[in-house]
């Protein structure tokens, strides 16, 4: 219901329940991506110093019943909620960890960058 009252409503006039109550804008930079890469933190009473303290996990929706973010391990087939996760968007789960989703705005800079320096050495 929290992200059903943050979206636009074409019978409201394409605005959010939440601006129409409370006439402002609600905010939504909170929100994650589902699907996304996430690292859940093994509690420190699960792990010994030697063992991984993080878990790789697909954010699959926010939990109903309590407060946190519900996830999936493949390895394992075991689904976890936590809060004390870091989201990691720039990954997709169906890609490999090393590989990376650009950025394209990254991408435009490198592209500048090399069109400049390229310019540069042609008049030296």
């Amino acid at each position: 219901m929290h992200i059903i009252n943050r979206l636009p409503q074409p019978k409201l006039g394409f605005i959010t329940p939440y601006e129409k109550l409370w006439k402002i804008k609600a905010t939504v930079i909170y929100f994650k991506v589902f699907g996304s890469t996430f690292y859940v933190l093994i509690p420190k009473t699960l792990h010994n110093k030697l063992e991984k303290k993080t878990l790789r996990c697909i954010f699959v929706r926010y939990d109903t019943d309590r407060k946190g973010y519900r996830c999936c391990d493949s390895t394992t087939n075991r689904c976890y909620t936590s809060l004390d996760v870091v989201f990691y968007e720039a990954s997709s789960w169906w890609i490999p960890k090393t590989a990376k989703v650009s950025d394209t705005r990254e991408e435009q800079k490198l592209k500048t960058k090399e069109t400049l320096d390229g310019e540069h050495e042609e008049q030296k």
